[in-house]
């Protein structure tokens, strides 16, 4: 009975963004598809934060009920306008998809050399990936430690609230890509591989978004089909296309608020502005880190506004009216996503001090800020120069030998990028291409194209006023990323949002195609980044579609895993431990945990997370008593002592049975 009214609630959400979205009357198929991904998206949120208020979130019949009255609201102001046409009469958006065929027989042999690989790369990519994410279980670290594992808390306990947890990215994070995980997981029967559809689907969102921007910065439909081809087969965007990973739905938001922005300033309409507005909020309440994108939408705001008729009261008015809608979409998407939540608990949005000064340079001198930033900024850099996507194995040779040129040149300046100060994580130039959703940064395509697309038009070689402007704003996005905190050497999933700003500054190419020189650079580069793109996802790090062996090196096909061994594909020190919890642990017990933050608790909750879990090590208040219905007890021995009957796991993982024992 779930999965129907599951099924029913899915329709009603369904048709309700289908009915918002006709009345915004998209103008073409890429506004029909950034207003659908808000007004499918945004509702979802909306009744989530709603059903938390009512302890209902794990209640598919209260998601029905939610979703048929916001849809009979929106019916009823349909029809008191009096439209006369059906709300789901065809539309002009759709009209493109039809000439598409003959559009691409029109191009000239060189534009179709370009861009038929990228296409069919792109296609098949992106049905491999999709089979990826039916038949293999989530494995991101992140997710297995907090998207995921408190998507099963929330799901536990029917709301948003904060609880007892051991890990405090559960409880500081936002949370609606969270809910967007636990909706499609409550709809699809607990299905946990179909959370990873969410980003997949956020990817071709984004993809679609770089189109559209592309197009209003200039570009014609060849040259900004290349960007947005580009930009999907970045190695990063393809490792976290098929993850329950956040980073892409916050690239989509965003890449959405600054199409709207740029349509706002060729029409001149109003709904753009709030539609802008609406986007900024959901992205806010993805990731706190969508204020980093900030001072870049900022300067392409202002040039949108000042692009209006140059009239002092008009841009107040147009300012003003921006401000407002933003202040809306903040109040209704970010707020309850967490924010408030962590004012009144820990006296400031982002979270406690610790957090904080973990991420940011919080509490340090004005000097070291500048010092390190300038270093981040290099190092960042030093980064984006990787063979990322390629087997490591053919390409490490090269790929050292260029960083060993590039430290020499660094070291013979002075400076010291492998300094201990203003850093999360160590700084190495040896860094090995990467093939992972936390570790990639662009890949070939992204040094040997996008960046230097953007450098080209910062020196003033190429450009127009349009594309100038987001070269600056991607070069902005990484100092941003730079100074707003140490070196993480994760950070390369952050900069699928700065792609967004730096992949349609490709745009300056297009009159530049007919140089043979040019055209064969591009032809190099695009080659070799579609065969990246495809070795990053057919041999993906530590889950692989195809087995193999090389040398000392033998990995298993991801379908030939099992449960468990996909979902600790990105954490091997949790696989045996883990096995042997499911071994011991009967299927429907409760377990009291406490284990170090950062652990895989995910998996604990078991398949269709039957087990209840009562995290007792809280990263507030530290360990709490064992709750009187546990009936096992799953700790680390690095946070309580080991009684002679306790039953060693692996590592410092301990079970004790409580059924029936003292409980101390």
């Amino acid at each position: 009975m779930d999965i129907f009214w599951g099924l029913l609630s899915l329709i009603n959400i369904l048709i309700l963004g289908f009915s918002l979205t006709r009345l915004l009357k998209p103008a073409d198929i890429i506004d029909f598809i950034l207003f659908y991904c808000i007004a499918f998206t945004g509702p979802i949120i909306l009744m989530g934060y709603l059903l938390s208020q009512f302890n209902r979130l794990d209640d598919l019949f209260s998601w029905f009920l939610f979703s048929l009255l916001m849809l009979t609201v929106i019916m009823l102001f349909w029809f008191s306008k009096g439209e006369r046409k059906s709300i789901f009469a065809a539309k002009k958006p759709f009209r493109g998809i039809a000439i598409m065929g003959d559009w691409f027989r029109m191009l000239s042999p060189r534009e179709k050399i370009i861009l038929f690989p990228l296409l069919l790369t792109t296609a098949i990519l992106g049905l491999v990936n999709l089979i990826v994410i039916l038949f293999s279980a989530p494995h991101n670290w992140d997710s297995m430690t907090y998207h995921l594992a408190r998507m099963a808390y929330y799901l536990q306990a029917g709301n948003l609230d904060a609880f007892t947890a051991n890990y405090w990215a559960q409880v500081v994070h936002p949370v609606n890509s969270t809910l967007l995980f636990l909706y499609t997981y409550i709809i699809s029967g607990r299905n946990e591989n179909l959370t990873q559809i969410v980003q997949y689907i956020f990817y071709w969102v984004s993809i679609f978004s770089v189109y559209g921007i592309s197009r209003k910065i200039g570009g014609n439909k060849f040259i900004s089909m290349v960007a947005a081809l580009i930009f999907a087969l970045l190695t990063e965007c393809l490792m976290q296309s098929a993850t329950t990973q956040n980073d892409i739905i916050l690239t989509a938001y965003l890449a959405s608020a600054i199409y709207f922005i740029l349509s706002f300033k060729e029409t001149n309409q109003m709904k753009y502005i709030a539609l802008s507005g609406i986007s900024i909020g959901l992205a806010m309440g993805v990731k706190a880190s969508a204020i980093l994108a900030f001072p870049a939408v900022i300067i392409i705001s202002f040039n949108a506004l000042v692009g209006c008729p140059r009239n002092y009261k008009k841009l107040m008015q147009k300012t003003m009216i921006l401000l407002m809608f933003l202040g809306i979409g903040i109040s209704v998407f970010s707020l309850p996503a967490g924010y408030i939540r962590n004012q009144v608990i820990f006296g400031h949005p982002i979270g406690p001090a610790k957090v904080r000064k973990m991420h940011s340079f919080e509490g340090e001198a004005i000097s070291y800020r500048v010092i390190n930033g300038a270093k981040n900024v290099m190092r960042y850099f030093v980064d984006f120069i990787s063979l990322d996507g390629f087997p490591e194995t053919l390409v490490k040779k090269q790929q050292l030998s260029v960083k060993n040129i590039i430290k020499k040149i660094i070291c013979l300046l002075g400076i010291d990028l492998e300094s201990k100060n203003g850093i999360r994580a160590s700084f190495i130039y040896e860094r090995l291409p990467s093939s992972d959703e936390d570790t990639a940064y662009w890949g070939i395509m992204g040094f040997g194209l996008i960046w230097v697309a953007v450098f080209l038009i910062i020196f003033r070689v190429l450009g127009s006023p349009q594309a100038r402007l987001f070269a600056i704003a991607a070069i902005l996005f990484l100092f941003t990323q730079a100074w707003a905190g140490p070196y993480d050497p994760w950070r390369g999933r952050y900069f699928i949002t700065g792609a967004v700003f730096a992949a349609p500054v490709m745009v300056v190419f297009e009159k530049h195609i007919k140089s043979d020189l040019l055209y064969a650079f591009v032809i190099i580069i695009i080659s070799l980044g579609c065969i990246s793109a495809i070795s990053s996802v057919l041999f993906r790090d530590n889950s692989p579609i195809f087995s193999y062996s090389y040398k000392s090196v033998s990995k298993k096909s991801v379908f030939l895993l099992n449960r468990i061994e996909q979902l600790t594909r990105d954490g091997e020190e949790f696989k045996q431990r883990l096995s042997e919890y499911e071994n011991i642990i009967p299927s429907a017990a409760v377990v009291a945990v406490c284990l170090g933050g950062n652990s895989y608790e995910y998996p604990l909750f078991g398949e269709k997370l039957t087990r209840k879990i009562i995290p007792i090590n809280s990263f507030i208040n530290g360990l709490q008593p064992i709750p009187e219905k546990a009936d096992y007890l799953l700790f680390s021995n690095n946070l309580m002592p080991v009684n002679k009957s306790d039953i060693h796991l692996d590592g410092d993982w301990y079970i004790r049975n409580l059924t029936g024992r003292l409980r101390n």
